[in-house]
């Protein structure tokens, strides 16, 4: 049996426009090489996936850091209380994400200013000089929000952009939303409520992300952590992108797998729950065909996360992971129906 298993689509028939406009994504969830040690072979049981995609994407959760003095927005009172975390990772752990072929990482997070400017350049330089692209955190708010690009095969551009938008604009300061004059993360401060002001920020995104015909695509750090089902909130913004012409949206900062839809036939992951963590859990990395800009072929690649290392499931666990991922998404449908959301189906096997 393959270590996979496919996810067909429902009522989507795709013209076949040849070889050269066909394309994949790799998409995985949040990395945290906090507490690993630096010589775990992490994600080697994910590299041909994530080798094998034309773009694969992660969210780089712990920046890769050696700076020490944190940020002042996360008290020590708050941290004692575990109300908040400041964490780091051995800049060292940048080799795996080149041996795994990762090629765009989104910081719009809430840990990507932990230790401040000088943590977020040190990490910056870091990918740069390996020759990934990111996007979600930068110097100014022009910086933060301006979008990673790569070229497709057919030669059209691929743009990914990545924010913070908790419900609460409090839980968003904490996390240094860039401004005009001074570092941070891309945030979308909406208050939980996707109204016409939203709607117009996010058409004016979306505007710029679609230029020259780009494939577009938003990383969005939202929801709560560790709940399986996504809030009304996270439902109703990744909707309004869509409406609004974006191809494609990936969620994360739960920690766990929510459900995906087909939303106007674009995906919507709501959340990937873990790439990498120190601590146990099962996750999953999704391979995504495309021709052109319709996804054509989903393929659920789930994994247990133990000891700081990925373990594709097979046989029997990988059926049980798979059930358990459409039963999410058959969630996201009774709880949020809509005239316009599909199911991801499961292809027999």
């Amino acid at each position: 049996m393959n270590s996979f298993i496919a996810l067909s689509l429902i009522s989507l028939s795709p013209v076949d426009l040849g070889g050269y406009d066909r394309w994949s994504l790799a998409i995985g969830g949040d990395v945290m090489f906090n507490q690993i040690s630096a010589g775990t072979k992490s994600l080697s049981e994910l590299e041909p996936t994530l080798k094998s995609a034309t773009i694969s994407i992660v969210n780089l959760e712990i920046p890769f850091t050696n700076a020490t003095s944190v940020t002042p927005r996360k008290t020590l009172e708050d941290r004692r209380a575990r109300r908040q975390f400041v964490l780091k990772a051995n800049p060292d752990h940048i080799s795996k994400f080149v041996s795994a072929g990762i090629d765009l990482v989104s910081l719009g997070n809430n840990h990507a200013l932990d230790f401040g400017i000088q943590g977020l350049q040190e990490e910056q330089k870091l990918l740069t000089s390996i020759g990934i692209r990111f996007t979600g955190a930068g110097m100014n708010n022009l910086e933060a929000e301006k979008p990673a690009e790569m070229r497709l095969p057919n030669g059209a551009l691929f743009r990914l952009a990545s924010y913070l938008s908790f419900m609460a604009d409090s839980a968003n300061e904490i996390c240094t939303p860039a401004t005009k004059e001074t570092a941070g993360v891309a945030a979308l401060k909406f208050q939980g409520s996707v109204g016409p002001n939203a709607r117009k920020r996010i058409a004016e995104i979306v505007l710029k992300l679609e230029k020259g015909g780009a494939f577009s695509a938003v990383a969005i750090h939202w929801g709560i952590e560790r709940q399986t089902v996504p809030t009304p909130y996270q439902v109703s913004l990744a909707r309004a992108f869509v409406d609004a012409g974006v191809d494609m949206i990936i969620g994360h900062h739960p920690h766990v797998l929510q459900g995906a839809e087909l939303y106007k036939g674009k995906p919507i992951f709501y959340s990937l729950g873990n790439l990498i963590s120190p601590l146990p859990s099962n996750s999953a990395l999704f391979h995504i065909d495309f021709n052109r800009s319709v996804a054509t072929r989903f393929k659920m690649i789930p994994f247990r996360i133990s000891g700081g290392k990925c373990r594709v499931l097979k046989s029997g666990q990988l059926i049980a992971e798979t059930s358990r991922f459409v039963k999410l998404c058959k969630q996201i449908s009774s709880r949020y129906p809509s005239k316009d959301s599909k199911l991801l189906a499961v292809a027999k096997y």
